[in-house]
This record gives structure tokens, sequence and C-alpha cells, in this order.
């Protein structure tokens, strides 16, 4: 039976050697690196693009959602849930399995407590996909009900840097050599907050140290995604770093519902509540207007049919000593399955909430 590999996306029949993908050229087939058991079992491959700039903090990002992804679980809202994990793709040490890459950040970020490792040279070349798996069960209570619709999943999330959707020639060769940009079900575009012209002024005067953002990147990246016909594919602005933004008044007012947003555990955790996604898209899109970005509403609006707009952070409150770089504490990140839910609630995947 024919699987999709979630590096080259190609449709296959595994090899009888490996039992991994048989196309030259694909790091499965260079590697030898066998199928994950999820994606010989039938999972579906749902392949989804990270995109921003190299101070966005993709690496952050994906090291913060295998941490989030071991061991957790979500409601759908029709009496199933699913359960997620992280999957490894690496039969055995000697293989370099490029999720070795991922957990050697998880284990400095989250069990260290120490700065994550600065992505290195190599790595900032297209690396190869973190895998994670969504598996779809029932509660006994409504186990007499069909799961219409319902597969267990591989989220295939692959870092694709900023520059291969900013310049046209690059975004062509990574279409035709890795067909991510072609294959993704959806995208997730980081927004460094110092790309923001007014952000980037206001913590210069408060004196707070960051990386400056290649101003204009995000807005590029999102017309990138354009000339790589996502129009009807669901995207995802996401303003990284929002726990920098949330302690001053100037950015994030205190009585503002995006506030209490990233400072609310919600009840029913895991479960999309498309009331609080629409609220929060919302409130960042005038956030955006309010940071003299405006631009990113109307482009938004004419270049995608789904696109929405939201706030996290890959580290929490408070994580960071501005003077050493360490941690001060184990990372707690802030909503960052929301853009993945909603990604997959446009799919059709999931359920939805709304309050009665």
């Amino acid at each position: 039976m024919r699987k999709t590999c979630p590096f080259c996306f190609h449709r296959v029949i595994p090899d009888p050697g490996t039992n991994g993908c048989p196309v030259e050229g694909c790091q499965f087939h260079e590697r030898h690196i066998p199928f994950p058991d999820e994606i010989l079992e039938g999972s579906e491959v749902f392949p989804i693009a990270i995109v921003g700039a190299s101070s966005a903090g993709k690496t952050y990002y994906l090291t913060a959602l295998l941490n989030e992804f071991q061991n957790n679980s979500f409601w759908d809202g029709d009496g199933g849930f699913w359960s997620m994990d992280f999957v490894h793709y690496a039969s055995n040490k000697r293989q370099e399995g490029a999720d070795n890459e991922f957990i050697r950040h998880w284990d400095t970020l989250f069990r260290k407590h120490r700065q994550l490792d600065p992505t290195n040279a190599d790595e900032k070349q297209y690396r190869a996909p973190l895998l994670l798996s969504v598996k779809y069960s029932r509660s006994p209570k409504w186990a007499f009900r069909e799961p219409y619709g319902k597969r267990n999943l591989v989220l295939a999330f692959h870092d694709v840097p900023g520059e291969f959707t900013t310049n046209a020639e690059a975004r062509m060769a990574l279409s035709e050599r890795y067909g991510i940009l072609g294959a993704a079900k959806g995208a997730i575009v980081l927004v460094e907050p110092t790309e923001l012209p007014f952000v980037g002024q206001t913590l210069a005067q408060d004196g707070v140290l960051l990386p400056r953002g290649e101003r204009g990147f995000a807005l590029d990246a999102v017309k990138g995604l354009q000339a790589a016909r996502f129009e009807k594919k669901p995207v995802a602005i996401c303003l990284s770093k929002s726990d920098l933004l949330l302690g001053n008044p100037r950015l994030f007012p205190r009585d503002s519902h995006l506030f209490e947003y990233l400072h609310t555990v919600k009840d029913d955790v895991g479960m999309l509540r498309l009331d609080d996604v629409e609220e929060v898209s919302n409130q960042v899109k005038d956030s955006f207007d309010r940071f003299n970005a405006g631009e990113f509403r109307p482009l938004l609006e004419k270049s995608f049919k789904y696109s929405s707009f939201f706030a996290l952070s890959a580290l929490g409150m408070n994580c960071v000593n501005p003077k050493t770089g360490e941690l001060t504490r184990t990372p707690q990140p802030v909503r960052i399955i929301d853009p993945i839910l909603w990604i997959l609630w446009q799919w059709g995947k999931i359920g939805g909430s709304r309050p009665a």
C-alpha cells in the first residue's frame, strides 16, 4: 500500500529493504531511515509550513511544540479526543535522524534550563520535518457513535527559512526540490515583534534588547505564500514573543481581551474555542494597525480565503535572564497549539466549540 513520505511528499510503496522512501534525493532514502510506525499503520501525513525571519523564533516554537505534544491530548467536541505525541523516525542513534536536532534543542531548553542553542549554520538550510502524532479515540460514553471522517494524523512541521518565501528564485528551488510549499496544508507565519515599527521603537525606548527584525520581512513572506498558491489554504499570522509585549501598557492594554487571553488557561483545555479565535484575531489585527503595520489586513483579505491572526509565546513570561541570556525557569509556552488546531479545523479534521 502506498504511503506519503513526510519529507518529499511522494506517494510511494515503501522500499522493501529499508521500509522507507525509495525516491532518489529524499532524505529518508539517502539516510536509509524507515517510515515511522504511525505512517506505516495508515496515519495521514499532514504537512504544515512554519515561515518566519531568522529572529522570529521558529526553532523555539518547534521545540516548544515537541514538549507540548508529548503525552498530551485535546477534546474534539463530539465525544472523542485526540492524543498527541512526538514521532521518532530514526530507528537507532547511529542513523542521522533529523529528529535528533529537535531532541537536542528540547533537552537544552526544557531539561537543562539553559538558553536554547543558536541554530547552527548548516541548519539554516532546509531541514527535515518535526513529526508529531495525533490519534483519535472515543470515550466509552460515546463509543457507539461512528467516528465519521476521523483519521489519525502525522503532522509534519517544515521549518521554511524565510528567504525561501521572500526570494522568488529560492522559492522555486525549494518547491522543485522538496515540494513543501505545494504540499503544505497550511502555513504558520511567525512575525518578529520588532518588525512592526511602533513595537520596535517602544521596546527600544524601554531598553529591551531584542534582535532587530528585518523590516517588512513578514509582509514579503505573506506575498511569497501568495505566489506559492496558498490562496485557498489556511494561513495563520502569529505575533511571536508576545510575552515581551504584555508588560507594556502602550502595546497591550491590561483591559484588552487579548491580554486576558494570553494570561488565562482555558477550562476546556485543548478544545478549539471558535469564539476565542475570532475575538483574538480581530484584536491582533487591530494591534497591527496600531503598530503601524496596517497593510497586513488588506493584503490577507485580498490574498487568502482563509486567514486568522494569533498571539503566542514559545517561552512564556519572565523566562530569560536579560543579563546572562540563561533561562530562569522551565519555559511555559503560551497558546502555541491554537493556530495548529485552527488549521486542522479549517480542513475538517477536528471539531470546534462555541459557548451556548
